[in-house]
């Protein structure tokens, strides 16, 4: 096996290898990552695409990509393809892990790989000073959901509505609000999106101008306004493909937690989403976040598959 460069690799040769992985991604994940697809086509076209790939007999069966952004380093990609010899795969994953480690000064290296999805992998990032956090991607089949008639009504201080990206600065409060839920939780280190304001903000900001999770369905993503105006819930959603609607987002400030809002707005987001159309929806959680995998659960969303959130942080060492 040969370790190489991105960058010194054509579209043409990398095309097969990242057309493999969409398809993937899509039958396991119910994700359509078209969007991803074009734009590393496109950076690999101008040498642009940054990371490794491992190849074989003159062929690309693996790859790794990353980005920079400020002082930080984000892992974007990672796949190594299911049709090839995978006994490759851990030293791949162990070259890259040091190579990353070691040739990059950045304070913070991060990324929340789908395909690190297993502990053998996560412990090859582990050896060479990496923290890394299991994750679960939960899919619900809404053909079985059923809205729940019992739950609590809202306060009547407290208001739903639909998202909607109007005169205010709807982006800077849904950042105040996500940075207001994360303080102070796991999940507030294992991204800079959870653990600063201006981290909650990029990838709000993200979520509307770049569809790397699908479009933002905005009449099917919903927020709840306290007396004060301020968002006090929120559940974002995103077309993750024509039948999978992808829940980005879930959080509720620490005021008004174990109210039961949390249950309130996932079961009006779930049966707006079938009514839809929608036949599954699908998110993301921390493994060790007990209270809402256990909330998750409850409306009927399973774990089809664990992978792991990579982080090295320098400033902390």
């Amino acid at each position: 096996m040969e370790i190489v460069r991105l960058n010194a690799l054509s579209s043409d040769k990398m095309q097969p290898l990242l057309t493999e992985e969409r398809l993937y991604l899509h039958q396991k994940f119910q994700w359509d990552t078209q969007y991803t697809f074009k734009l590393r086509i496109q950076l690999l076209k101008y040498g642009r695409m940054d990371g490794l790939a491992a190849v074989l007999q003159g062929k690309p069966v693996g790859y790794i990509n990353w980005h920079h952004f400020e002082s930080e380093l984000y892992l974007s990609g990672y796949y190594f393809s299911k049709q090839s010899n995978l006994e490759y795969e851990p030293d791949f994953l162990d070259y890259a892990a040091r190579f990353i480690a070691r040739n990059y000064d950045s304070s913070l290296i991060e990324g929340q790989l789908l395909c690190v999805d297993d502990s053998s992998k996560s412990e090859i990032f582990e050896r060479n000073g990496f923290m890394t956090v299991e994750r679960d991607y939960m899919v619900l089949e809404l053909s079985s959901f059923k809205k729940k008639g019992e739950m609590k009504n809202l306060p009547k201080e407290l208001i739903l509505r639909n998202l909607e990206k109007d005169g205010f600065d709807i982006i800077s409060d849904l950042s105040d609000s996500m940075y207001k839920s994360y303080k102070r939780t796991m999940d507030e280190w294992i991204t800079s999106s959870f653990g600063s304001f201006q981290g909650c903000r990029n990838f709000i900001n993200n979520l509307f101008e770049f569809p790397v999770y699908g479009r933002l369905q905005e009449n099917l993503s919903l927020i709840i306004n306290d007396a004060y105006n301020q968002i006090a819930a929120m559940i974002l959603v995103c077309k993750s493909s024509n039948s999978a609607a992808h829940i980005v987002q879930v959080s509720v400030t620490p005021e008004h937690q174990s109210k039961g809002i949390g249950k309130f707005i996932l079961n009006e987001c779930i049966s707006k989403l079938k009514d839809a159309g929608y036949k599954s929806a699908v998110l993301m959680v921390t493994a060790q976040n007990f209270r809402a995998c256990n909330l998750y659960r409850k409306f009927g969303f399973e774990s089809i598959s664990s992978f792991y959130s990579i982080n090295y942080n320098k400033l902390k060492r």
